[in-house]
């Protein structure tokens, strides 16, 4: 009887062993190795840890010395008490600045086969590799951030190594094209801020997947065609601008046949652009998601997004980010005259979502947008967040009044304001509308407003509207099917009698009673 109710009172410990495990890894390595007194089935448990993970958790902060000290004595002990293998040994605590001991872990990293090693360095000084850390032949995953690195004339490679990521690390242009040869399973490549590097050569690369590449890279060659995600982030280089090679584009472009993911950062897209390029060597047919940073004040610029568009048929998805436009030259009439060109005109069936953000409200943000609306026929939903400070209400108007060949394209307006943004009296006049969402806005029906007579879908969240609004939406809305109603501010009665079609009703707040003719429709 008695060991039965132990065994009911310690019923973590009947838990199987990878739960366990789990439990362990989510602690801070203190506190696991504090879970030994819990019973005998723990005593040990954390010395078997396969994930090794050093951070600010580890200890607290008292003076950097004292801390580093501390963390030292901590890793020291886990090293040698630790059994079993090391999948990965992570050391992320930004308070680290006793960098030489780092050399006697990652000699006892060396001598087993470890598979993961993640190295943050915060200090002014980079940690510098020893030689006999290229010795971890069983390493899948390399992470460093802040260290220096000298390649052996001895290395042969890491071959089992599939993702490098190298973030503030120093090493000439050689090492790092000699590193990426050697590692012939290389799938996932991060590279940002390698000071001193400007030109990138991935032809050893032959099974790179992923790509991430920041910094002030001038020139990026030999990608492959097995590349399916790809990030650039390339900070802009006003002495070199004026020697970019007018053929970046097309030069990327040759050999991702089967990217998937393609994400332009900053001033990229300025790189890319270097002359107008009006076509790509080859679609990219398996291109599914754009994100870019636009100057939409550069012909070049848009140019280059509608060409990237127009040659990806499976385009679903394109984020935009606007770039100030105070910080770029100006040439809009330019622009205008780009607009009235018959060659950007195209039909972009495969569009269905579309993300503007940090929009500054200019003209040529928003012929862009008119251009993406007249285009898609397709589209499902324009999300648009402006820039801290711009004037919302115009920018809506001028996009509500704009001509749509998609019938079921949203327009859905993100304000950084917190009051509620007032729904403008010409939005009443929207008499195609088919679906509405609202959340954070105040409506104020006018007295001329007659109804939405396609609308079939109504959902409004925290939106301010008086005690007989939403009766007025039901009523003057016939072919409403689906209505969700929640955290109406002051409403607590809603009349929905009207609501004869009603297929789907979701509400949701302090509502104290509600009334409505129960048909055959309601699901």
């Amino acid at each position: 009887m008695e060991k039965r109710m132990a065994q009911e009172s310690d019923r973590i410990s009947l838990l199987p062993g990878h739960i366990l495990d789990e439990i362990l890894w989510r602690l801070p390595i203190k506190e696991a190795g504090r879970t030994s007194v819990l019973s005998t089935k723990w005593r040990y448990r954390w010395r078997s840890l396969p994930h090794l993970w050093f951070d600010n958790r580890c200890t607290w902060s008292n003076g950097h010395g004292q801390t580093s000290q501390n963390l030292v004595k901590i890793i020291d002990r886990v090293l040698m008490l630790h059994s079993g293998p090391i999948q990965s040994f992570i050391l992320a605590h930004t308070e680290f600045s006793n960098i030489r001991d780092i050399d006697h872990w990652m000699l006892h990293l060396s001598k087993v086969p470890v598979k993961g090693i993640y190295l943050c360095v915060c200090t002014l000084e980079k940690y510098k590799m020893p030689t006999f850390f290229f010795n971890c032949q069983h390493l899948i995953r390399l992470k460093l951030y802040g260290c220096s690195i000298k390649i052996p004339i001895s290395f042969e490679g890491f071959k089992n190594l599939q993702s490098l990521y190298l973030q503030h690390v120093e090493l000439s242009p050689y090492e790092l094209e000699v590193l990426i040869s050697r590692c012939p399973l290389l799938t996932h490549l991060v590279l940002k801020y390698l000071p001193g590097i400007t030109r990138l050569n991935l032809e050893a690369a032959r099974n790179l997947m992923e790509l991430d590449v920041r910094g002030a890279f001038q020139d990026v060659f030999g990608v492959t065609n097995r590349l399916r995600s790809v990030t650039i982030d390339i900070i802009e280089n006003r002495q070199a601008s004026g020697n970019a090679n007018s053929g970046n584009f097309h030069k990327f472009f040759r050999n991702v046949h089967n990217i998937q993911i393609l994400k332009i950062e900053n001033y990229s897209l300025k790189y890319l652009a270097q002359g107008i390029p009006w076509t790509l060597p080859h679609a990219l047919v398996h291109l599914k998601h754009l994100s870019a940073c636009v100057d939409f004040t550069s012909v070049k610029q848009i140019a280059t997004v509608i060409c990237l568009i127009k040659s990806s048929p499976q385009l679903k998805k394109i984020e935009f980010q606007a770039q100030d436009p105070k910080n770029q030259p100006t040439a809009r009439t330019t622009v205008a005259e780009f607009w009235k060109l018959p060659c950007h005109s195209c039909c972009l069936e495969q569009v269905q979502v579309v993300s503007m953000r940090n929009i500054f409200g200019i003209e040529p943000e928003l012929e862009f947008m008119k251009f993406l609306l007249t285009s898609s026929p397709n589209l499902q939903k324009m999300v648009i967040q402006p820039s801290a400070g711009i004037a919302e209400g115009k920018l809506l108007r001028e996009l509500l009044q704009s001509r749509r060949v998609s019938a079921q394209a949203q327009i859905a307006l993100y304000t950084h304001k917190r009051q509620n943004y007032k729904i403008p009296i010409y939005f009443f006049n929207c008499q195609d509308l088919t679906i509405l969402k609202l959340c954070g806005c105040s409506v104020k029906m006018p007295p001329s407003f007659e109804g939405f007579k396609k609308l079939y879908t109504s959902y409004l969240h925290r939106v301010e509207v008086s005690p007989c609004g939403p009766e007025v939406l039901v009523c003057r809305c016939p072919p409403l099917k689906c209505l969700t109603l929640k955290d109406l501010k002051g409403i607590t009665r809603v009349n929905l009698e009207a609501a004869r079609k009603l297929e789907s009703l979701d509400i949701g707040g302090a509502f104290l009673d509600v009334a409505f003719v129960v048909v055959n429709r309601l699901k």
